[in-house]
Order: C-alpha cells, then sequence, then structure tokens
C-alpha cells in the first residue's frame, strides 16, 4: 500500500489530483488497477490517504518539537513551530490536495475530520502545561484560546501556500529568492529557506504570539 500512496503522490505532485486517474496510479507503482482499488476503494479515497498521510507527518513533527523543548525555554519558538508546518504545506503536492480538498467537498471525509484529530491535538499541547491550565479561573477561555491560535495558524498558512504565486508576484517580490538557514542542531547542517516563506512564517509568528500572550505568560513563568 505503501508504493502506491507514494506512487500517486509522485503524480499528484506533477500533475495534480484532477489530472490524474487510478489507472496512471497502478502503472506508476507497478501494480494493477484492481490492485489499486483493492487498498482505496474510489479514487476519492486514494486522493484522500496520501493528504491524510502528510498531514499525519506535520502533527508528528511539531509533536517531536514540543516533546524535545529547550529545558531552558518552557515553550517551543512559535516561528519554528510554524516552520515546520510551513515546510510541508508550501509544497506544490499540499497545496494541490488542500485545493482539490476544498473545492471537491471531499475534505469533510478526511481521517483528521473524522477523528478530530486536531482537538487531539489542542488536548496534547494541553498535557504538556496541566499546572498552567488547571490554575487557570477559566479553563475552557484558556482551551480556546488554544484552538484559535491553531486555526488561524493553519488556515493563514495553508492560503499562503496556496495563493502565493499569485500574491507575491503581485506585491513585486520574488517567491524563489533563497536564504541560508543557521545550523540546525538536531540536523547538524544549514539548510537554504525561501526568503519570502521566512518573512510570512515571522509575521505570522509574531501576530500569534500576541493573541496567545496571557497563556504564553503563564506557562514561561512557571517554574523550571
Amino acid at each position: 500500500m505503501t508504493e502506491i500512496l507514494d506512487a500517486a503522490e509522485r503524480l499528484f505532485a506533477a500533475k495534480g489530483p484532477d489530472r490524474v486517474a487510478v489507472a496512471d496510479v497502478a502503472i506508476e507503482a507497478g501494480v494493477s488497477s484492481a490492485l489499486v482499488l483493492h487498498y482505496f476503494k474510489t479514487y476519492a479515497d486514494l486522493v484522500r490517504s496520501v493528504l491524510a498521510r502528510r498531514n499525519k507527518l506535520v502533527l508528528q513533527q511539531i509533536k517531536q518539537r514540543i516533546l524535545r523543548r529547550d529545558p531552558h525555554s518552557l515553550v517551543p519558538p512559535s516561528e519554528e513551530l510554524l516552520g515546520l508546518f510551513l515546510d510541508v504545506v508550501c509544497e506544490p503536492i499540499h497545496a494541490r490536495l488542500l485545493a482539490w480538498a476544498a473545492l471537491s467537498g471531499e475534505g469533510i471525509h478526511l481521517r483528521m475530520v473524522q477523528q478530530q484529530g486536531l482537538a487531539k491535538f489542542v488536548d496534547f499541547v494541553i498535557a504538556q502545561f496541566p499546572s498552567v491550565i488547571e490554575q487557570s479561573s477559566d479553563q475552557i477561555a484558556q482551551r480556546r484560546r488554544i484552538e484559535e491560535g491553531l486555526l488561524v495558524a493553519i488556515s493563514a498558512t495553508h492560503g499562503y501556500a496556496m495563493g502565493k504565486s499569485v500574491y507575491v508576484p503581485a506585491l513585486g517580490l520574488s517567491t524563489t529568492e533563497q536564504v541560508t538557514q543557521a545550523m540546525d542542531p538536531h540536523l547538524l547542517q544549514t539548510t537554504q529557506r525561501n526568503a519570502i516563506d521566512d518573512r510570512f512564517r515571522l509575521a505570522l509568528a509574531t501576530m500569534l504570539r500576541a493573541y496567545l500572550a496571557p497563556l504564553l505568560d503563564a506557562i514561561e513563568s512557571q517554574p523550571r
């Protein structure tokens, strides 16, 4: 099944979901169309599965980053977390898959929606800082603030990913200018990043931090 998903992802990246058929995926994967439809009952199910796998990857990376946060800083930098998310959703394939899900109405059938994956992610975040939430005079309001911040981050990033090829040039800016990022202590290497992506990430992180300031201040004031 992994080979089929990999093949479908390659084709979706090259052509977009609307220009790929089950037979194309079968040929790319080196299997029969019947086998593709054995694992994925419909073409829509196949596309949803590719998108779901990518969404799962992003959430796993963010969770891992939260868990390995610097002991001297209780909260991982919001800019870094947005960067992890942005690196995936700004890939052309992800933008195309998101557009397909939104315009086709198939998004409602995603596993993330059916299983309330984002609600579980909020539970995970709250579980990392139980003392702050428990001491709050309004725990419901704290949870809503996290939910709203997450919704803004996801919506803004998805919108940027799908619209950047139009909006950035309309501002007279380049979508291809690269900057060298400092060495990542976990990857032990320097990486090239898109300059406008960095500017977007910093701007969004600054706005989110301002909105989440009461909660973040309470977390950072906890004894280390």
